[in-house]
């Protein structure tokens, strides 16, 4: 009786001494040119689902049908999330096709989650990959309202996204403010760019009461806010 157990204990001795040996060599390949094998992909994948499906019980989802909160997740995912998951109906930047693995297809892949899923890789990010855990995790306030418009976002076209990042009437970024409704302030484009999708090309906030106002307000104010 004692026999197959030595051999079955020599047989995992040598199969551990090999994978240390393989691992030390530095045979195996790293490079995100290659991609996964498949059985890695799969390993990783299935890893990947059950993980997020279990750390994700329990958490309970608020009411995400508010339109204010559409809006304001689609001003977050324009600044931080757009670069590598694009637009609807909108190329993606050639960069993401050579990463291992790609950024998901957004409008296939959502349907296939609960939202307390979205929201837990939103917040958390994940591992060995370029996605990144949220900038503030005590911040449930944004990554609820990303969450909300990641529901939305399968059925957006790409004139509707730019609508609800945008508003309907501002001008698209990288425009002379000079040129747009409401204001002839020289502002830099950055502020453009990064500001007013969310706060308005005049700084009245877009309404909703999503976006506080920055008109008005005084200059150690906002650099306090925009520091905290």
């Amino acid at each position: 009786m004692k026999r197959p157990w030595k051999i079955m204990s020599g047989l995992i001795l040598v199969i551990g001494i090999v994978g240390i040996l393989v691992v030390v060599s530095g045979v195996i390949p790293v490079k995100a040119s290659s991609g996964h094998w498949e059985i890695t992909k799969w390993f990783l994948n299935f890893t990947k689902e059950r993980s997020v499906a279990t750390h994700s019980t329990g958490i309970k989802v608020p009411d995400l049908d508010d339109q204010a909160l559409i809006v304001k997740g689609a001003g977050h995912y324009e600044a931080g999330c757009r670069m590598c998951h694009g637009k609807p109906d909108g190329m993606r930047p050639r960069m993401v096709s050579l990463m291992t693995p790609q950024p998901p297809n957004l409008k296939n892949i959502v349907p296939e989650r609960e939202p307390q899923e979205l929201f837990y890789v939103v917040k958390h990010g994940i591992k060995m990959t370029g996605m990144p855990a949220w900038p503030e995790l005590k911040r449930d306030d944004e990554i609820w309202p990303v969450v909300a418009f990641l529901l939305k976002y399968p059925e957006l076209d790409f004139n509707e996204y730019d609508e609800l990042v945008w508003g309907k009437h501002q001008k698209q970024s990288g425009q002379s403010i000079d040129s747009a409704e409401g204001t002839s302030l020289p502002v830099p484009h950055l502020v453009i760019e990064v500001c007013a999708g969310c706060h308005g090309v005049d700084g009245q906030g877009r309404g909703l009461g999503v976006f506080p106002r920055l008109a008005g307000q005084n200059e150690a104010y906002l650099l306090v806010s925009l520091e905290a």
